[in-house]
């Protein structure tokens, strides 16, 4: 697990204009060391407990349409330069399953979230 603070965002603020870089550098910390603070806790494996997050998350969004932003793997037909593969990409989910591939999240108003 990594953390991109230049491209991560929060209500479609850059984090790093949110936060200052000390505790952006914890919070990098952290992920990177997630999965070994949450053995340590459980004291057993905890690999299932991100992807089933992910998954409910995902269920959510196409259960009520909410049209979310998420990570997901999406077929590009161009975006981000890409074209004929399924990449990771931020994408709108809803019924319709991937309504929209996000290319510049940076540019979401916070109505859309």
């Amino acid at each position: 697990m990594f953390l991109l603070p230049q491209y991560t965002t929060v209500a479609g603020i850059p984090l790093p204009e949110l936060l200052p870089e000390k505790t952006i550098s914890i919070l990098v910390e952290r992920t990177v060391n997630g999965r070994a603070e949450i053995v340590e806790l459980l004291k057993q494996g905890s690999a299932f407990y991100a992807l089933s997050a992910a998954i409910l998350r995902m269920a959510e969004a196409v259960l009520k349409d909410s049209k979310r932003m998420l990570p997901a793997s999406a077929y590009l037909e161009g975006q981000y330069g890409q074209k004929g593969i399924y990449f990771g990409v931020p994408v709108k989910l809803g019924t319709n399953s991937v309504g929209e591939i996000l290319e510049n999240i940076f540019l979401i108003e916070k109505r859309d979230w």
